[in-house]
């Protein structure tokens, strides 16, 4: 299978294909993370980006990570924050798809490089000029069709 997900469901597939890569009864073939939170310590730079550069200012996405995790986790658990799982080291390859103006930005392109780091094939773009959630504007902006092309290479 394939597993996408984009913001919060880019969250759950990171989180899955980590659960299941050592689970022999499910292949995983590959992972696309569109603009993903893998990260619940809003500990990036990106994360300071002023509201008004932002679709998703740091205050939003605090809450958003309250309300999930309601207290039940560290915002470090591997569970919320993939990119603090112990060894990505045979996850499915990645392609991460981040944007310029998105308070995800940095947190996508560190996971990006520990998968990279841990010889996960990845292949990460950063759309320039473009917010969180572009991709959804396809047909209004170029750049979503260009995101769209890297999903469909990605997956022949």
């Amino acid at each position: 299978i394939v597993l996408c997900g984009e913001s919060a469901g880019g969250n759950l597939a990171a989180v899955a294909c980590a659960q299941l890569k050592s689970n022999p009864r499910v292949a995983i073939r590959y992972q696309i993370l569109l603009q993903p939170v893998v990260d619940f310590t809003l500990s990036y730079p990106s994360t300071a980006m002023p509201a008004s550069e932002c679709l998703v200012p740091r205050a939003d996405l605090a809450w958003y990570y309250r309300t999930y995790s309601d207290g039940a986790c560290a915002a470090t658990d591997p569970r919320v924050s993939p990119v603090f799982g112990e060894d990505p080291t045979g996850l499915p390859p990645a392609l991460i798809i981040a944007a310029e103006y998105d308070t995800l930005r940095d947190e996508a392109k560190a996971y990006a490089d520990r998968l990279q780091t841990a010889g996960v094939a990845v292949r990460y773009v950063c759309a320039a000029g473009m917010v969180h959630g572009f991709l959804q504007m396809r047909g209004l902006v170029p750049d979503a069709e260009v995101a769209t092309e890297e999903i469909a290479r990605a997956l022949n």
